[in-house]
């Protein structure tokens, strides 16, 4: 409490010295720094100088379907739950001006799940920090990877370098090139792998990470070591103990170190939340390009939902049915008149609520009366699940034709939601930035007053 107040006290003092235009460069300066750094990152890996200080190792890389295929590296699999055909709830787009890029959203149609499968890797090598997962001199990243059209998170962290061929990687491991010793080995006997690449935003954790352990206990139940990633968000923690009904013993795999796993169970079929993209494609219709589609296991998911509500505590206080779930501060995707855009809510009477400031318990108790929901598309939206019945949720987004913005529509509609969009008009600080999808973006305050007829 007194660390948040001293913050508020700073932002407060900063405010006062520094006028709206000076914070403006401010933060246009920060960002080109950002943008500095992140070319240096690039061209340092394309250069291969990591290669000169670090151990590498050469794999070659499997995609899912030869995983599938391949018995000297697969030991066993089993389909879990067949896929089914579903129909997500079409979404609706409130904003005029919004591009016609966006008319795919509004469309109904039918898809078919992937099947969920249960699958042991025997002897399997894995490395902290990195999602990858090795067995002698073959590996695979995830069952949704992809390396001719996706890129790794693991790879813009500089973990692994996948070659031009897209059939082989190198793994840097953050042993010294000098040492003549193998970094010491940890022996798992029976581990569930729920590591990601991405598993430390709580989106992509509670997407791709959080309904493999609630499968898991529903159709497997073998007692086994949760394998997890290092230095979760407290968020995170407090979710993983709720769900792991089983009270499973949990073993955070350590940047730098090296795991053997005796018996090692992975679920497939969950999710698709693609980090980026090797190439640009044309625009983000799904229905004619499958490969930016992004699908969610319908049984999983509920089964999640319901596995939350059953073990959280639950507060007999009355909650809010009109919120608006505050976004943290960013230096990427801000809402250019948020003071306005918050200003208009207060009015309203929405009530506010940031995720930073609850932990789950919390946030159970105050969504799950909602009626209605105002949220910026991002991380945040995690806090959806956490919703007991079905609400409208107002999306607010920038009009950039290669958001992938059925991220969010297709998740909410699987979990019985109506899902409305507000497109903000993009802008940004440099005209090259054009195809960046994390621009800043102002919203019409008159797209917004459309709500209050919902």
């Amino acid at each position: 409490m007194y660390r948040k107040r001293l913050i508020e006290k700073i932002k407060f003092i900063y405010r006062k010295v520094f006028s709206y235009k000076l914070r403006l460069c401010f933060g246009k300066l920060f960002y080109k720094l950002i943008i500095f750094k992140n070319y240096i990152r690039y061209y340092f890996n394309k250069l291969k100088i990591k290669s000169i200080f670090k151990k590498s190792i050469k794999l070659k890389l499997l995609h899912f379907s030869k995983v599938l295929e391949n018995k000297d590296f697969l030991y066993f699999s089993k389909v879990l739950i067949k896929g089914k055909y579903i129909e997500p709830n079409p979404s609706i787009i409130i904003s005029d001006s919004a591009c016609n890029d966006y008319k795919y959203l509004e469309k109904v149609y039918k898809r078919k799940e992937k099947d969920v499968r249960l699958l042991l890797v025997k002897n399997a090598y894995l490395y902290g920090d990195v999602e990858l997962i090795r067995y002698k001199n073959k590996c695979f990243l995830s069952d949704f990877f992809n390396s001719y059209y996706h890129i790794s998170a693991d790879e813009f962290k500089d973990n692994i370098n996948i070659n031009r061929s897209f059939k082989n990687l190198t793994l840097y491991t953050d042993e010294n090139l000098f040492s003549f010793k193998d970094k010491s080995s940890h022996f798992i006997k029976d581990g569930l792998y729920l590591n990601s690449a991405c598993g430390k935003n709580f989106y992509h954790w509670l997407t791709e990470v959080a309904p493999k352990l609630v499968i898991y206990n529903e159709y497997v139940d073998k007692k086994v070591t949760l394998l997890i990633n290092q230095n979760l968000h407290p968020n995170i923690r407090e979710l993983l103990s709720i769900i792991n009904t089983n009270k499973y013993k949990i073993i955070e795999l350590k940047k730098g170190e090296k795991y053997i796993v005796e018996k090692l169970y992975y679920i497939s079929g969950i999710s698709n939340v693609p980090f980026e993209f090797r190439k640009d494609f044309l625009n983000n219709n799904f229905h004619e390009n499958n490969i930016i589609d992004v699908y969610y296991n319908k049984e999983a998911f509920n089964l999640l939902k319901e596995t939350i509500t059953s073990n959280v505590n639950q507060s007999k206080s009355h909650s809010p049915k009109k919120i608006y779930i505050q976004r943290e501060k960013s230096l990427t995707r801000k809402i250019l008149n948020i003071e306005e855009v918050e200003a208009f809510l207060k009015f309203h009477d929405f009530n506010f609520i940031d995720p930073m400031n609850y932990g789950v318990n919390q946030l159970n108790s105050l969504l799950n009366n909602a009626e209605i929901v105002v949220v910026q598309g991002g991380s945040a939206m995690g806090n959806l699940l956490f919703l007991k019945n079905r609400a409208k949720i107002l999306i607010l987004v920038a009009n950039h034709s290669r958001g992938l913005y059925h991220t969010f529509s297709n998740l909410l509609s699987i979990l019985g939601h109506q899902c409305y969009f507000i497109f903000g008009e993009s802008k940004s600080f440099s005209s090259k930035s054009i195809s960046n999808t994390h621009q800043d973006f102002l919203i019409d305050l008159s797209d917004l007053g459309k709500i209050i007829k919902l």
